[in-house]
């Protein structure tokens, strides 16, 4: 969250880029489908904060958004949060050692 790296960045803790190695956010302000779909204003059109945001590093598009080992997302619905939750809990291997 912006917010809070300016607010540890006021007491001396600095963040660091949290991207993955392909450059794969972990941190996103948007749903996860959102960010899925998300297409940058066309040619004519006016940049939007998103855009503005990251354009010091781009924005990468479709499946290439997300990092699989995302940390957080905004904004999402209960119902989602419960599929995404049980999808997670399900597809974890609990016979590895």
């Amino acid at each position: 969250d912006v917010m809070i790296a300016r607010c540890l960045t006021h007491l001396g803790i600095h963040y660091t880029d949290t991207r993955d190695a392909n450059g794969r956010e972990r941190f996103h302000p948007f749903a996860p489908g959102t960010h899925l779909h998300w297409q940058p204003p066309g040619p004519n059109e006016e940049a939007d904060w998103y855009e503005e945001y990251n354009k010091e590093w781009g924005v990468l598009q479709g499946k290439d958004c997300c990092a699989p080992d995302s940390v957080s997302f905004h904004y999402v619905k209960k119902a989602s949060m419960v599929r995404h939750m049980h999808a997670l809990i399900n597809s974890c291997d609990d016979t590895a050692e």
